[in-house]
């Protein structure tokens, strides 16, 4: 969609990662992404197609819509995968916002308060939340303060599998 070029070009041109999400994200209907391993593959290599060819980026990191626990068919789904080259990411910390609306110190507050001295975070947080974007300011200062450095996911993360 046009009215996201701008976002993506600017994700690509600042370095970020950009991941995959699949195309349709759709998870419980009878078109779910996750009806079987090859409806899977082909809507996510139709996502990495279309950021390709728009962008001139090959994604190599995918999220599973949902994590990768919600499908019974997520273990036949990594092994194909790994014969395309590409990783999965999971979070282990999350603003909360994919549920209900929520104030944004509340979102806050389920990230920072629940780093658990984790080493490694990655954390779940939408696009599409106001909210979110207005306490990510205070997320990425209070991660800081925490001592957490933020740096691209990339093939050899640890956190992707």
């Amino acid at each position: 969609d046009e009215q996201y070029d701008h976002t993506y070009r600017r994700i690509i041109r600042s370095g970020h990662t950009l991941g995959n999400h699949t195309a349709s994200h759709k998870l419980n209907s009878k078109d779910s992404v996750y009806q079987s391993v090859d409806y899977f593959m082909s809507d996510l290599l139709k996502n990495r197609t279309f950021i390709q060819e728009r962008y001139g980026y090959t994604t190599t990191i995918m999220r599973f819509p949902g994590g990768s626990t919600t499908s019974s068919k997520a273990p036949q789904i990594k092994e194909r995968l790994k014969q395309e080259n590409y990783y999965y990411v999971d979070w282990n910390a999350a603003t909360g916002d994919g549920g209900s609306v929520l104030s944004p110190a509340k979102y806050r507050d389920n990230v920072l308060k629940n780093t658990d001295g984790k080493k490694i975070l990655v954390v779940l947080m939408h696009d599409y939340s106001v909210n979110t974007l207005t306490a990510l300011p205070e997320i990425i200062e209070g991660l800081a303060d925490q001592g957490y450095t933020f740096v691209p996911l990339f093939n050899e993360s640890v956190m992707c599998h």
